[in-house]
This record gives C-alpha cells, structure tokens and sequence, in this order.
C-alpha cells in the first residue's frame, strides 16, 4: 500500500509541479456551512470564512488543496463556490461543483465540500471545519 500512496499523489499535482516525496498523502477533510442568503457575495463570503477557518485551525496552506468537491442544496443557485475559494487562494486545486442531493431534513442554504489535501506523512489529523449551524450535520463530532 506504501508503493500506491507517492503515485496517487504525483496523479494528484497539476501543472508543471514535482510530484511529492514519500514524505507526503494525499488525505480527506469536510467542511461545511451555510449562507446568510442566496447571493453571489453571501456565497463568497461563506466560502471565504470555510477557507480561512480550514488554514487557521490546520497547519497547511492554500497550495495543499488539490481537490475541492463542493455541493449546494437547491436553494442556492446564484453562484458556484469553486471561484470564490480560487479568490481565496486556491489556485493550485482542481474543482467541481455538484448539487446536494435533496432531502426533507435538508438545513437551508448549505455548502458542503470534500477536499483532498497534500499532508506530511506523520502530520497531525487534518480537523474538519462546520460553521454557522452545520455542526448539527455532524453530531459525532467535537467542535471546540
């Protein structure tokens, strides 16, 4: 398994970036919020503080995302949230925005994303980020 993990990530980099070390995985991390309203700046200002809260409470930096999946529930429609985390200093990651499949218990106005990150073997467990209401998505967890 040691021999797929350095492959899987030089898959991972783009451009004409080296393909990591050995020292380096690739590893998941969610984060999620939800909007004061369905507008191009709430959305931007949503993802802007997932992004920030992601780096402040992770030591990593804006070049360790290489892919973001972000999803938005139906009621969210006036902007994607790939261009407001490229604003925000994502400019090495690879995006794609999704609808979140529609439930009944569904919180209004919800951004999600799933993030493949570039992590120092042996570094500390990357913490997840849900903020604004979505920690109940999440009830297994220990937000402090």
């Amino acid at each position: 398994m040691d021999d797929i993990e350095p492959l899987m990530l030089s898959t991972l980099m783009s451009g004409d970036q080296a393909a990591p070390s050995g020292n380096s995985v690739a590893v998941a991390v969610r984060l999620a919020t939800t909007c004061r309203e369905d507008s191009a700046k709430a959305i931007a200002d949503a993802v802007t503080e997932l992004v920030r809260t992601l780096h402040a409470r992770n030591d990593i930096g804006p070049s360790a995302v290489r892919i973001a999946v972000f999803t938005a529930t139906h009621d969210l429609r006036t902007a994607k949230p790939a261009g407001a985390a490229r604003e925000a200093g994502w400019t090495s990651a690879q995006f794609l925005c999704l609808a979140e499949m529609p439930t009944d218990s569904d919180l209004p106005r919800c951004l999600r994303a799933l993030l493949i990150v570039d992590r120092a073997r042996g570094a500390d467990t990357l913490r997840s980020v849900y903020l604004n209401g979505t920690q109940s998505l999440r009830p297994d967890l220990n937000f402090d």
